[in-house]
């Protein structure tokens, strides 16, 4: 696996999510101006059909994206236990929530 590959594979999805993106900001301004004339929200059928192809081609590329990621990190038996992996993560975020909640109570 090189870099052209995971770099060919991050843009297909970036660009799928752009397309998606701006499909549901048009199709959540359709309903909000709907709404502002009539009273009330209401979808248009292409708009909404459109955001719906967009996310299945997102989600297509995001699949893909992943199957790279996994070639790339390899199996999970390189790591002799992921247990403890996500132990010291959520030990690490224990640390950083409790090391902020002491700096809220200071005073100022």
């Amino acid at each position: 696996m090189n870099d052209r590959e995971i770099l060919a594979a991050t843009l297909r999805w970036h660009r799928a999510y752009e397309i998606r993106m701006a499909a549901t900001t048009a199709s959540n301004k359709f309903k909000s101006d709907q709404k502002k004339r009539t009273g009330f929200g209401g979808a248009y059928y292409k708009l909404s059909a459109g955001v719906t192809a967009a996310k299945r081609i997102e989600l297509a590329a995001l699949r893909e994206l992943a199957k790279v990621c996994a070639k790339v990190r390899g199996s999970q038996m390189q790591v002799e236990d992921a247990a403890q992996v996500i132990d010291v993560e959520v030990r690490l975020l224990s640390q950083v929530k409790a090391g902020s909640q002491r700096n809220s109570f200071r005073k100022v």
